[in-house]
């Protein structure tokens, strides 16, 4: 959890728990109240955990919905309770 950070739509919310699947796999648990609406999530790992030794970041589509806000914590408003990405080590 301490190799990964969150920006952009990510920004303040919770890394809950990370697992390495295999060589090529990582899967991280995020939660929390989405606070910024850029339209992008972005989630990058530490090259120090990485067999690269370099960073790796990936951008996501964010979508929200306009009428509402919601809880990524409270399922029953519309989002799930987290979000698993998987990115290439």
């Amino acid at each position: 959890e301490d190799h990964i950070s969150l920006g952009g739509d990510f920004e303040g919310l919770n890394v809950t728990e990370v697992v390495y699947k295999d060589s090529s796999t990582v899967i991280a648990k995020i939660n929390g109240a989405l606070k910024r609406d850029t339209g992008v999530g972005r989630i990058t790992i530490s090259g120090k955990v990485l067999s690269s030794g370099k960073d790796a970041t990936v951008d996501l589509t964010v979508k929200q919905d306009t009428e509402s806000s919601h809880d990524l914590t409270d399922p029953d408003k519309g989002q799930t309770e987290s979000q698993a990405i998987r990115m290439m080590k």
